[in-house]
């Protein structure tokens, strides 16, 4: 029973493990003037690194790979589940045009931003979801779920994947420090429990 659970739960160990330590070349940021992005979407990519590392080396699993990219395939889940996938935008400007009504003021940025909002767009597709989420969501999260119900699952995901992100408020002057921490923290474990919602009910869908 013991060496089941070892089997079970060392692949969740070393992939954890492996996700916090393989990003630690960003802070070489604070001591070297290197450039900035080249180094996040590196280190944006190391829960995807991680997760091939381990399926491919620890548990060598055939064809383990192709199943975790099939993810990215399963685009065909329902109109309402790109609705739900929307919702965060959605509900943005939903507040946003109630605001106006109610009287608020619109602020005008003081040059145009849609190339600079399309640049970021563009960036935090490489750089987030394309980079992350075959580790978290589809590594991690089924694995914690052979264990744990769909709630305790994305919030012990949400946790780490919080905890994650700290390097980036080690690195002043990139913008990050701007924002509280606790505050991306609790956006990070409430934002899990949706993705889960979303994923367990698309099939496990990384397009959503």
């Amino acid at each position: 029973m013991n060496n089941i659970s070892h089997q079970k739960y060392y692949p969740i160990v070393v992939f954890v493990v492996l996700t916090f330590v393989l990003p630690l070349p960003m802070l070489l940021l604070r001591v070297m003037k290197l450039p900035f992005e080249p180094l996040l979407i590196y280190a944006s990519w190391t829960p995807n690194i991680a997760a091939f590392i381990v399926i491919g080396v620890v548990l060598r699993e055939k064809g383990g790979i192709r199943k975790l990219l099939a993810g990215w395939r399963k685009w065909k889940v329902g109109f309402r589940w790109y609705l739900a996938a929307l919702s965060p935008f959605l509900v943005s400007f939903l507040a946003a045009g109630i605001l106006f009504l109610l009287g608020g003021e619109r602020t005008k940025p003081a040059e145009p931003i849609i190339m600079p909002l399309v640049m970021s767009l563009i960036i935090s597709i490489i750089s987030g979801a394309l980079g992350e989420e075959l580790g978290w969501r589809g590594f991690l999260l089924p694995r914690i779920q052979e264990r744990f119900n769909a709630t305790t699952s994305s919030l012990i995901v949400g946790v780490i994947w919080a905890l994650w992100h700290i390097p980036l408020w080690m690195l002043p002057g990139y913008g990050w420090d701007a924002i509280p921490y606790w505050g991306f923290a609790l956006n990070a474990i409430t934002s899990s429990v949706v993705i889960t919602w979303v994923l367990n009910n698309t099939d496990g869908s990384l397009v959503m």
